[in-house]
């Protein structure tokens, strides 16, 4: 199945009523570790046109937006590791070649 099939799925299972849209109770339901206010917070967030129901466009929109959102964050911690692990390699370099040239004289 493709991503915009996928998409379209999850949509459905969280469309619990069928009605073709999410409203901020089904949100609840799929989404029971969030607070109340977290809830609204997410509900308007994906709720772009305020209509108080999250079309399967308005949920398709904010799935690739919060998808691209952490594919970004796991792209920078990559990269802060994999600086780190350069720099901690050049300093392990470094010593090793300190501890050659003592050894060589």
């Amino acid at each position: 199945m493709d991503r915009a099939g996928s998409v379209s799925s999850l949509f459905r299972a969280c469309d619990l009523d069928g009605s073709g849209f999410i409203d901020e109770a089904e949100l609840a339901n799929i989404c029971p570790e969030l607070t109340p206010p977290e809830i609204r917070d997410v509900f308007q967030a994906l709720d772009r046109d305020g209509d108080g129901k999250i079309g399967k466009e308005e949920f398709s929109r904010g799935f690739k937006e919060i998808s691209e959102t952490l594919r970004d964050r796991r792209r920078s911690r990559i990269q802060s590791a994999h600086s780190l692990d350069e720099s901690s390699l050049e300093e392990f370099i470094g010593d090793l070649d300190e501890g050659l040239q003592t050894l060589s004289w």
